[in-house]
């Protein structure tokens, strides 16, 4: 930016020298091509034709001082253009318009981010996405809408042949990067004790993350897992349920061949009050969900007018109208199917359906909870027939409890949080409860 401003500031000065010199040209040019005498114009006594080096020619008018004068009117035309690019360049670079820069430490590994940083992190992302094959759903916005409107939903898989794909279905905030990425880095199959993924090794000198390879054979390209760590965003960025039930039989037909398949559905739930503080402090830190995927455009309006992700308090981020974060994790296991986004009463609570969210999580083939990790992969083993090479670590301090306390929020907010994600708080009692009744039957470990 510096160096735009500089180049900006030189190219400035000699444009508009470059100008005066052109102006002066073209005046006199003028002056001979049209027969005007040299007398007439306002020159020292002293001076004459001679002496006037920015004189061009002392001949009468020809055809050539005419062209010479349409060459000079071109170039100052040019040098007019010069000028209002390098006004704009001085203007539009950041070191000039003093926007202040925010200090962070975040996974982002980024050390300064200006205000606009998260929304041109947002955007590359996109581009990465056009570039891979695997975005044409992404891409093509009509096609994905039009999944979204008229493919039914599937809830009935007893006439589908034993052909099964994991689908992770990510919520925002519950360790679900960390748990995906153990599936993908530190999982074998029992039978040959091989990885049930490939994934490359990282390389420092690029931004760009590197995908595992998780096919299901030698002879099959199909990946058995659809996540972010395998395939990336492929029914859009936080796809939820209905997403995902109206988008993976389209998009995996069109990659890897029409047949019939059975999707096993998984996710990981954690305490509403803790992830909606880890939420907030995640916004803090320069993140919005502009790129999230909703089942409706008038959803997306209402998301995009509050701005919820906006430096505020903890308070003022609870009570912010149409927020994301409020009941996210309700919100995206619930069957929006049948909702009419065009009818005048939809609102964005209208996304958020309690009892359909509960029926989801009952059918899914597994679910963990982020405070039970280590017991989530010993289930997640049992159920798929696999071990993991290791355990992940429970973390008895988190940043949202060093937050609760350096900041001592008070009782009042911790309710008001409770009270504005009550279907959050319904739903993580009934998949609790759920949860030590499967760890129960299956791993004999039991809880009231």
């Amino acid at each position: 930016t510096i160096f735009i401003c500089l180049g900006s500031f030189i190219s400035f000065i000699s444009s508009s020298i470059y100008v005066g010199l052109l102006v002066l040209h073209t005046i006199e040019c003028w002056q001979l091509s049209s027969g005007i005498p040299i007398s007439t114009l306002s020159l020292p006594k002293t001076t004459t034709i001679m002496t006037r080096p920015l004189l061009l020619t002392t001949k009468e008018p020809t055809f050539e001082n005419l062209a010479l004068l349409i060459i000079l009117t071109m170039a100052l035309v040019q040098s007019l253009l010069s000028i209002i690019g390098s006004v704009i360049s001085f203007i539009w670079a950041p070191c000039c318009t003093g926007a202040s820069s925010i200090s962070t430490k975040t996974h982002y590994n980024h050390k300064h981010e200006v205000l606009t940083t998260s929304v041109q992190r947002n955007n590359n992302r996109k581009q990465q996405r056009n570039h891979h094959a695997q975005r044409f759903l992404t891409n093509d916005s009509s096609m994905m809408n039009g999944y979204l409107q008229k493919s039914p939903l599937r809830t009935n898989y007893d006439d589908v042949e034993d052909n099964d794909t994991l689908v992770f279905i990510h919520i925002q905030k519950t360790a679900g990067s960390e748990f995906e990425r153990s599936i993908v880095k530190k999982l074998k199959w029992n039978e040959n004790n091989a990885h049930t993924c490939l994934c490359p090794q990282r390389n420092l000198t690029t931004t760009i993350k590197l995908r595992c390879n998780c096919k299901k054979s030698l002879n099959l390209q199909e990946p058995w897992i659809i996540s972010r760590f395998s395939v990336g965003w492929i029914c859009g960025v936080h796809a939820d349920w209905t997403i995902y039930h109206r988008c993976l039989e389209h998009i995996l037909n069109y990659l890897y061949g029409a047949k019939k398949r059975r999707f096993l559905y998984a996710t990981l739930l954690r305490d509403p009050v803790s992830r909606f503080i880890s939420e907030y402090l995640h916004t803090r830190r320069g993140a919005n969900w502009l790129p999230e995927r909703l089942p409706c455009k008038k959803a997306r309006l209402l998301r995009n007018q509050t701005a919820c992700w906006k430096k505020q308090t903890l308070e003022e981020y609870a009570h912010c109208s149409s927020n994301s974060a409020i009941n996210r994790q309700t919100r995206m296991l619930s069957d929006n199917s049948l909702i009419n986004c065009s009818s005048s009463e939809f609102t964005y609570e209208s996304l958020t359906n309690l009892q359909s969210a509960k029926r989801n999580l009952m059918a899914m083939k597994f679910f963990g909870l982020t405070e039970y990790l280590e017991l989530d992969q010993k289930l997640f083993e049992q159920l798929f027939s696999c071990h993991f090479i290791s355990y992940l670590e429970q973390e008895e301090k988190t940043l949202t409890s060093d937050y609760i306390i350096k900041y001592n929020i008070s009782e009042q907010i911790i309710e008001l949080i409770k009270e504005k994600n009550s279907h959050d708080l319904e739903l993580y009692h009934f998949a609790k409860k759920l949860y030590f009744e499967r760890t129960c039957k299956l791993l004999n470990v039991c809880k009231k």
